[in-house]
């Protein structure tokens, strides 16, 4: 990442946001250490940001300086190809979103968020043009959640009732806690945080080896979009809500899906609905 992409990063304005001047003038420093050749998670590091009634999406924050802590590496295959450059935050290029400053902060906000709606719808719509292995999560009955594939082959199942269990290719795991665990009681799956109430803070460690994380881009459950990405910011799979209440999702072509990586989908492709879940709903 450039100096000049760093300075040209603006993000959605949301109630109770991170302070605009406080994450601008980080950017501008950010964008001169990277200028200069030097490391900037020192300068990470010492930065404290406070919210304000109005502010920068904190969770597009968030997500930016954690991409610009991490050492970009292409997964074999990954260095050329449409996933690349898809958008998983509510992040914009002032150069593309600058003529919506309005006469006042309020239309300015307003008409930002509009320009994020649609956004974030013509990536819903274009979700079906990513080359990729195309799977959906959906009901089967009341008790049953299925992982399929395009020709409805079940490649994964969770199963409800006292204690939830996932199987995958005959292999049964239990949910324990937070974790998920194979017959010899091994940790398979770990999860932290939780998508809720408009918070994309969930991660998976997959085999304690692999981690990942889901940011969202949406302003409503009619254009959500969930991306997982890996511990490289590689984005390795897509997910999009339905109009029923199953999802959809695109598996990165060069991300081999193992069964690991299966039951991590078929874990995490939830949370996209459980995101707009609020307090009391």
């Amino acid at each position: 990442m450039t100096g000049d992409e760093v300075r040209d990063t603006t993000f959605l304005i949301v109630d109770h946001g991170w302070n605009v001047a406080q994450v601008d003038d980080l950017l501008r420093r950010v964008a001169a250490e990277i200028d200069a050749g030097q490391p900037v998670i020192p300068l990470l590091d010492s930065t404290t940001l406070r919210r304000d009634k109005y502010g920068y999406d904190a969770e597009a924050v968030y997500w930016f300086l954690e991409l610009l802590r991490v050492d970009h590496r292409d997964l074999a295959g990954m260095s050329q190809d449409p996933w690349r450059g898809l958008a998983v935050a509510a992040k914009f290029s002032r150069n593309e979103s600058g003529h919506l400053a309005g006469a006042d902060a309020r239309s300015a906000r307003k008409a930002l968020r509009e320009y994020c709606a649609g956004e974030c719808r013509k990536a819903w719509l274009d979700f079906g043009e990513l080359p990729g292995v195309r799977l959906r999560l959906e009901w089967i009955g009341m008790a049953r959640r299925e992982l399929r594939t395009e020709e409805k082959q079940a490649i994964a199942c969770r199963r409800r009732g006292w204690r939830p269990t996932y199987s995958v290719r005959g292999s049964r795991f239990e949910v324990w806690g937070h974790t998920l665990v194979d017959g010899a009681k091994n940790r398979v799956l770990a999860r932290t945080g939780q998508h809720f109430n408009g918070t994309a803070g969930a991660e998976l460690l997959v085999a304690d080896q692999e981690r990942l994380r889901f940011p969202v881009r949406a302003t409503a459950p009619a254009n959500a979009v969930m991306t997982a990405v890996d511990g490289w910011g590689n984005k390795v799979a897509r997910y999009r809500t339905t109009q029923t209440t199953a999802i959809e999702i695109i598996v990165h072509p060069d991300w081999e899906l193992t069964d690991q990586r299966a039951l991590a989908i078929a874990v995490s492709a939830p949370w996209l609905r459980s995101y707009f879940h609020t307090p009391g709903g």
